[in-house]
C-alpha cells in the first residue's frame, strides 16, 4: 500500500485545524477508495509493515483522545511521512479529561454552510474543522452562524465515518450540505467557550507533540485553595474543589466553561496551573453554582430534546431520519432514550417501517411493470443482463431487482396464464 504524500491536513497551527476524520475521508478519496475500504487496507498495511494490529475503525472516535487514536495516528504518520497529524485530534488531553473522550465530541458531524460555500466558490479544499466537532460549540468562529448537524434537504445526520460521498454532500440523499434549503441559520453573537476552544486548538495544532498533565490542573486547584476559602469555591465552581484524595478528571466542556468563567486561558491552566491561579482574580459577584453554566445538562433535558426531534421528524414527513441519528443529535444514551420514552420511540419506529415497506412495494411494482412492458428487457440474452438493465432504469440495486424478479417468477409458476417475465 502506498500513500499520496501531497494530501496535507488543512489549517495546521491554527484554531481552524482539520479534524482527523475529515483528513481520512480526503485521503481515501485520493486513493480512489471508499472510506471503509481505505480503513481496512490501513489495518492490513499496519499489521504487515509495523507488525502490530489496528482496532476496527468503527470503534475509534477519530477526533478524540481514546486509546485507539494513538495507534491510528502512528500508522498514518508512518505511511504519509507527516509528523503533525496528532494536532488534528484532542489527544493532548488524554491524561487530563474524562476517559474515552466522554463529553468531548459531538455524536455526529457538524459544519458551517457558509464555510462550505466559500470553499466551493474559491475552489478551495472542503474540510471539517476540529473546532466544529467539540461539544458545546454551536457557532462558526468566522461567520458566527449556527453550525448544522443535519442535511437541509432530508434531515439526516451525517456520520464521521461515512465515505460514500464527498464531505460537502449528504451521505443519504446526495444534496449539497452548503445549501440551507430554506432553513435560516441564525447568527449567534455570544459564545462563552468558543474563544477558549480556539486557544486550545491553536496551541495543540502548532505543537502536535504536546501532552497536558493532570498534575497541572491539580496545582491550579490547590493554589486557588490557598487563596480563597474552599466553601466559596465549591459554591461557585462545584465538584472540582470538593475535598478528595485525587485530582478529578473533568469533561472537556466543563473545563472550557471553567476557564471562561474564571476569565483565564485554558492553555495557561493546563501548562502552568500554579502561575495561572496566582495571577488572576475570581469575580465572586457571579451567580452561584446552581445558575452556573458549569451545571451539566441532565438526562431529562436530553430526553425532552429527543422527543422534540421525533416530533419534528414526524411532522416533516418522509424521508424519516434513523433513530440512531436522532439519539446522536440529542446526545443521549440509547438505553435512556428507549427505556424512558419507549412508547414514543416505538411509534416512530413503526412509522419508519411502514414507510420503508411502502417504498419497497412501490419499487417492486415499478420493476415488475417495466419487466413486463419493455421489449428491451426481453431482447437481452441472460437474466444477469436483464437485472442490470432494470437496476439502471429503476434506480434500485441489482440485489433488490434479483430478489423481486425471483419472487415474481415463483408466483408465475402457480399462474400458467400469467405473462412470462
Amino acid at each position: 500500500m502506498s500513500f499520496y504524500f501531497q494530501v496535507q491536513p488543512q489549517g495546521m497551527g491554527t484554531a481552524q485545524v482539520e479534524c482527523l476524520s475529515s483528513y481520512l475521508h480526503r485521503l481515501a478519496h485520493a486513493h480512489g477508495a471508499s472510506y471503509h475500504q481505505f480503513m481496512e487496507h490501513l489495518r492490513h498495511w499496519r499489521l504487515s509493515t509495523l507488525g502490530r494490529p489496528l482496532s476496527r475503525h468503527d470503534s475509534i472516535r477519530y477526533n478524540g483522545y481514546s486509546r485507539e487514536v494513538a495507534p491510528l495516528i502512528e500508522t498514518l504518520q508512518a505511511g504519509t511521512g507527516l509528523a503533525n497529524l496528532a494536532g488534528c485530534t484532542l489527544i493532548a488531553l488524554r491524561d487530563v479529561c474524562a476517559g474515552n473522550a466522554v463529553g468531548a465530541l459531538k455524536g455526529t458531524r457538524a459544519w458551517c454552510t457558509a464555510c462550505y460555500r466559500q470553499a466551493e466558490r474559491h475552489s478551495d479544499v472542503v474540510y471539517d474543522r476540529l473546532y466544529w466537532q467539540i461539544q458545546g460549540i454551536s457557532r462558526c468562529a468566522i461567520h458566527s452562524l449556527e453550525l448544522s448537524q443535519r442535511c437541509g434537504a432530508c434531515g439526516a445526520a451525517q456520520r464521521n465515518n461515512s465515505g460514500k460521498t464527498a464531505l460537502s454532500l449528504c451521505e443519504r440523499c446526495g444534496e449539497s450540505l452548503a445549501v440551507d434549503f430554506g432553513r435560516f441559520a441564525p447568527v449567534i453573537k455570544h459564545d462563552a467557550v468558543g474563544p477558549q476552544a480556539e486557544a486550545l486548538l491553536a496551541y495543540t495544532s502548532s505543537s502536535p507533540s504536546s501532552r497536558f498533565r493532570l498534575a497541572q490542573l491539580g496545582e491550579f486547584t490547590n493554589t486557588l485553595l490557598t487563596l480563597y476559602p474552599r466553601r466559596v469555591l465549591v459554591e461557585h465552581f462545584g465538584e472540582l474543589f470538593h475535598k478528595r484524595y485525587y485530582t478529578l478528571r473533568l469533561q472537556l466542556g466543563t473545563l472550557l466553561d471553567l476557564a471562561a468563567k474564571l476569565n483565564t486561558s485554558i492553555v495557561d491552566i493546563l501548562t502552568d496551573g500554579s502561575r495561572a491561579a496566582s495571577q488572576m482574580a475570581i469575580p465572586f459577584d457571579l451567580p452561584a453554582r446552581r445558575d452556573s453554566v458549569l451545571r451539566p445538562r441532565s438526562d431529562k433535558e436530553k430526553r425532552k430534546r429527543a422527543l422534540e426531534l421525533l416530533e419534528e421528524a414526524t411532522t416533516r414527513g418522509p424521508p424519516y431520519p434513523t433513530l440512531a441519528s436522532i439519539i446522536a443529535l440529542a446526545d443521549i444514551g440509547r438505553w435512556s432514550a428507549f427505556y424512558r420514552r419507549k412508547d414514543a420511540f416505538a411509534a416512530y419506529g413503526a412509522l419508519r417501517r411502514e414507510h420503508a415497506a411502502s417504498v419497497r412495494k412501490m419499487l417492486a411494482r415499478r420493476i415488475i411493470r417495466l419487466a413486463k412492458t419493455s421489449s428491451a428487457v426481453r431482447a437481452l440474452p441472460t437474466d444477469k443482463a436483464r437485472h442490470k438493465w432494470l437496476a439502471e432504469k429503476t434506480g434500485a440495486s441489482i440485489c433488490v431487482v434479483r430478489k423481486v424478479m425471483c419472487a415474481e417468477r415463483r408466483r408465475n409458476l402457480h399462474r400458467p396464464d400469467a405473462t412470462k417475465v
